[in-house]
C-alpha cells in the first residue's frame, strides 16, 4: 500500500468529496485508512445514547498530497543513493 501512517490524503469521492485529513490508522487486510476527523458516523447505543464512531475509508478514494508542493499526486518509487526504495511525488520528483 502506497499510504503510511501520518501521510496527509484527499478525499476524491463519497460523502466527505474535497476533505483533507491526516492517516492515524492503516488496515493492510481490509484496504481501508482511518483519517483524522473524516468517516465519523453516528450510533445509538442504550446506555450512552448516541455516539460518534469512526469507520475505516477506502483506499481507492483517497490520493496523496505530497507535503512539498501542497497537490493531489500519484506516488511513484525509486531507490536512492543507499539503495533503499523511496516513494516519489509524480509532479515536483521530491521524495515524500
Amino acid at each position: 500500500m502506497k499510504l503510511r501512517t501520518g501521510d496527509t490524503v484527499f478525499v476524491r469521492s463519497g460523502n466527505n468529496k474535497g476533505k483533507t485529513g491526516k492517516i492515524l490508522k492503516v488496515v493492510n487486510k481490509s484496504n481501508k485508512v482511518f483519517v483524522e476527523g473524516l468517516g465519523l458516523y453516528k450510533r445509538a447505543m442504550k446506555q450512552n445514547g448516541v455516539v460518534d464512531i469512526q469507520k475505516g475509508i477506502k483506499v481507492n478514494i483517497l490520493s496523496l498530497v505530497c507535503p512539498k508542493c501542497n497537490k493531489n499526486v500519484r506516488v511513484r518509487y525509486s531507490f536512492n543513493d543507499s539503495g533503499f526504495k523511496v516513494r516519489i511525488c509524480s509532479k515536483c520528483k521530491s521524495i515524500i
